[in-house]
């Protein structure tokens, strides 16, 4: 198949479900289809470049920083991209097309397909689905703004897909009609040997755009809430995002000036020695759709602890590859920090089963069933265009050629 894949961000910009986006991408490729994708542009990335057997168009959308995006921007996607996805349809003939996030992508796909017939499949990733509580004020604006027209994206597309079991819920409650298909993040693996430091001091890690769904408050009052006999210890945050400035400014008025690093984005390439490097990886968020930081954790041998949250739940199992907490309270997360911090053997024995999960989770897998949804898709449309039934868009021009 040519498979046109439609996503906003696109490493290096983004996050996790950029990352996820490239991951599926280049698995397609390896499995031998044309993949492209349409993106947005910043300055420095070239407009149209090749890499892993996939194609990558860049957009001018007025993007000035690779991590953070604005309304503005996601909305001078949905126009750009429909023009130029619809002028690439036509002249190259795609098969289905995959939009990564209900909207902005998922709208522009939409508006192919009614330009072209081109049919797709929409991956619902978490901020994208009223209800859910990530993605920050832009998303929130964006979804009252569109209103109705989510539920239009979602019924149009040849098939829907979550990331999750609770994200696919939240979905069926807004549109009860839906039938989402699940299918989870993979992982790539990571290096199986731990890197000794010379500091002594424990480790805990982070990772995450630094927004109110994070939680990232309540970590830090957990930390600050550790007992003053605990064995040495550090935390480092990796992140960016709208409430840097006010955490950093929460981490000295509770006077972890001395033990929490703030360190920033880190390019993903970075990541896994980020981690290697850690004894423990926490995070306290209040919504996730599949959190990937997690599963990359998992890869690099690292105990969870976690906020008891229903996406949490699904993958971080208490006493078997981590220990959970009750979301948006900083005392039984403290609990559970110390208990790890203080039990080596327990670390030892989580991280190990944690390495051991990770391996279930494999980008290759989830490229498999994104094959099947897109095939699907491409078949339907040819056999509508053969028997001749209406349509209220013309057929593409090209259809599982």
């Amino acid at each position: 198949m040519k498979i046109l894949v439609l996503n906003y961000e696109y490493p290096p910009l983004g996050g996790g479900a950029g990352i996820a986006c490239e991951a599926i991408a280049q698995a397609l490729a390896s499995r031998g289809h044309r993949v492209e994708v349409l993106t947005s542009g910043l300055e420095g990335l070239a407009a149209d470049a090749e890499a892993d057997g996939v194609r990558v168009v860049r957009l001018e959308v007025g993007r000035a920083e690779r991590h953070r995006g604005t309304l503005l921007q996601m909305a001078r996607y949905v126009r750009v991209a429909s023009e130029a996805g619809a002028r690439l349809s036509r002249e190259g003939g795609f098969d289905s097309a995959l939009a990564f996030f209900g909207m902005p992508s998922g709208e522009v796909a939409r508006r192919i397909r009614h330009r072209t017939g081109l049919p797709y499949v929409v991956s619902l990733r978490g901020s994208d689905v009223p209800g859910h509580l990530s993605g920050g004020a832009a998303f929130r604006v964006l979804r009252g703004a569109l209103g109705g027209r989510i539920e239009r994206v979602w019924r149009e597309a040849a098939s829907v897909a979550s990331v999750s079991d609770q994200l696919a819920e939240l979905a069926r409650a807004r549109c009860p009609s839906l039938r989402p298909v699940v299918i989870p993040n993979g992982v790539t693996a990571c290096a199986t040997t731990r890197r000794d430091r010379r500091d002594g001091a424990l480790r805990l890690a982070w990772i995450g755009r630094m927004a109110p769904a994070k939680g990232l408050d309540v970590l830090l009052r957990a930390l600050a809430s550790l007992p003053p006999d605990m064995p040495p210890w550090e935390a480092h945050l990796a992140g960016d995002g709208p409430l840097r400035a006010r955490m950093e400014t929460l981490a000295r008025r509770l006077g972890l000036g001395s033990r929490v690093r703030f360190l920033g984005w880190l390019p993903h390439e970075r990541i896994g020695a980020f981690l290697s490097e850690s004894d423990l990886f926490a995070l306290a968020s209040l919504d996730e759709g599949m959190p990937g930081v997690v599963l990359e954790a998992f890869a690099s041998g690292l105990p969870v602890v976690a906020s008891r949250i229903r996406a949490m739940r699904d993958i971080v199992r208490e006493g078997h590859n981590g220990l959970l907490a009750d979301p948006g309270e900083s005392a039984p997360l403290s609990r559970a920090i110390e208990r790890l911090l203080r039990d080596g053997a327990l670390r030892a024995r989580l991280g190990a089963t944690a390495r051991r999960d990770a391996q279930s989770y494999r980008w290759e897998h989830a490229a498999e069933s994104y094959e099947r949804l897109l095939g699907a898709a491409c078949g339907a449309a040819r056999a509508t265009a053969a028997d001749g039934s209406p349509s209220d868009a013309p057929v593409g021009a090209s259809l599982c050629g």
